[in-house]
């Protein structure tokens, strides 16, 4: 296929996942170069900071909730710093 209808974002800096705006990737560039090229397709998370843990009892649910919605504002922030309506 030609078209990209679908773009994973994935926080990740020192082999470690963090939050998107902690990334070694410059998000915010990437949007932009997105928006140039007329970009239209989804755009999902994939894995956020501490949804990987050493032992099962160490994840916590609600960190990850969290971490997973502070990455999601970032990302509308972005649609909106780059993207019309």
């Amino acid at each position: 296929a030609d078209v990209v209808i679908h773009v994973h974002f994935q926080g990740r800096k020192n082999d470690r996942f963090v939050l998107l705006r902690e990334a070694e990737i410059d998000y915010a560039a990437l949007a932009q170069a997105m928006a140039e090229h007329d970009f239209h397709g989804d755009w999902s998370i994939e894995f956020v900071k501490d949804c990987v843990v050493p032992k099962p009892q160490d994840f916590d649910v609600a960190r990850v909730l969290e971490h997973a919605k502070n990455d999601r504002h970032f990302l509308e922030y972005l649609r909106s710093a780059y993207f019309q309506s």
